[in-house]
């Protein structure tokens, strides 16, 4: 464990990357207990990392982790983290947090769309890129049906 924390605190942002492409299968073998005492506070500060590329490779981390830790600890723990990085400035990275929603909601529901999620979605239906404002149409499309069962 303390290894990942030194890997995802790197000075080369192409191994905090890298290190989050193997956190994504290593979060499968630890406690909730690690993964949000120990896990989510890097996890926290990479979403604000310097670089997009690192920014852009959390979404496959945030979706595994949420299976881990289920939807009272997703609600309270990861949800300000997506809404705010749908808010990213980086197209990669708004992309790739929107298509990490549907598998989110499949896993937790109804519930991961609060008031600043529709927001920040709302918001994104605006943006100047069209691939984007195309990406969250066709992630609404695919939202209904989990909502609506």
């Amino acid at each position: 464990m303390s290894r990942f924390s030194l890997l995802l605190k790197d000075v080369e942002p192409d191994v905090r990357a890298a290190s989050l492409v193997s956190l994504k299968d290593f979060i499968k073998t630890i406690s909730i207990e690690k993964i949000t005492s120990v896990l989510l506070p890097h996890l926290n500060v990479l979403i604000t990392d310097s670089s997009p590329h690192v920014r852009a490779g959390l979404p496959m981390v945030v979706v595994e982790m949420a299976r881990c830790i289920g939807k009272e600890q997703y609600v309270s723990k990861l949800s300000n983290m997506i809404t705010e990085a749908l808010k990213d400035d980086n197209s990669e990275v708004k992309q790739n947090f929107l298509q990490c929603l549907y598998p989110l909601a499949t896993i937790i529901g109804v519930e991961m769309f609060n008031p600043q999620m529709v927001t920040a979605l709302t918001n994104l239906v605006k943006d100047p890129q069209w691939r984007i404002r195309l990406n969250v149409i066709e992630q609404i499309g695919s939202y209904v049906p989990t909502m609506v069962n």
